[in-house]
């Protein structure tokens, strides 16, 4: 393998909220970082189309929930101009 430890692997997403939480037991020590690309849901939605079906409120929700159970992780936020 490449012998790389947990802390040192960061997972992007743009985020499926039923998984994020998921995460912190299926990888513990692994850190997340959550692609935004957007400052409000209906920009979001033209952007990234999953969007639609994975509403702002409840991504921050799974982070919240994900910091939680990963023993107080801090998420990345991502962010892309365009």
């Amino acid at each position: 393998g490449f012998n790389l430890a947990a802390k040192s692997i960061t997972v992007s997403t743009v985020g499926i909220p039923s998984r994020i939480p998921q995460l912190a037991a299926d990888c513990p020590g692994v850190n997340l970082a959550l692609s935004l690309h957007a400052p409000d849901q209906q920009i979001r939605e033209r952007i990234v189309p999953s969007a639609k079906s994975h509403r702002f409120d409840k991504l921050m929700e799974s982070v919240d929930t994900y910091s939680i159970r990963s023993g107080g992780r801090k998420v990345m936020i991502e962010y892309i101009l365009i």
